[in-house]
């Protein structure tokens, strides 16, 4: 008998929207992400990561044929890009994307506090790394989140995905 896949759904409402904000028992099949991104949290400070000198986001990317699972994903975009090393990574949600042809892919966000960084030093990766106070003090916080823009349902995501982090972060503390 197969397992089924269980959630536990959370409702936030974000700029006049509803998100549901899901914990899978089961993160989606690996061969249907197409990325992975990760909130990771260093001293209580979310760390992000500067791509190509202008955007700043999580670490995370696109799967690539070496990644067997989305933990993988996570654990060797976040090298590449933070120069770090993260522990144990809990699924924290995800997005069906659906192109106009009817195919679609996952893009999955996952939370981990991180273990270790290692001295920066700018790569074709990323050309910066910061680690940011959640409380909303810092401007590179609303980069990724985008404070009352309701034009970008990214960053609406991130938002209701922020603060879901944030919560379960407390929790397990």
């Amino acid at each position: 008998m197969a397992k089924k896949n269980r959630r536990k759904r959370t409702a936030l409402r974000e700029s006049k929207q509803l998100w549901l904000v899901s914990e899978w028992s089961q993160m989606p099949d690996t061969k249907m992400v197409r990325s992975a991104f990760v909130f990771a949290f260093h001293n209580d400070r979310l760390v992000m990561v500067r791509v190509n000198g202008t955007r700043y986001t999580l670490p995370g990317g696109r799967r690539e044929a070496c990644d067997k699972s989305i933990r993988a994903i996570v654990k060797r975009e976040f090298t590449e890009e933070a120069l770090g090393a993260v522990g144990s990574i809990r699924p924290l949600g995800y997005a069906r994307v659906e192109t106009i042809s009817g195919k679609f892919h996952f893009l999955v966000y996952t939370l981990a506090r991180v273990k270790s960084l290692d001295d920066f030093i700018a790569s074709d990766e990323s050309d910066a790394r910061f680690e940011v106070p959640v409380d909303g003090s810092d401007p590179l916080l609303a980069e990724l989140v985008g404070g009352e823009d309701t034009t970008s349902w990214k960053k609406a995501c991130h938002r209701a995905l922020l603060k879901e982090a944030n919560k379960r972060r407390r929790a397990t503390a």
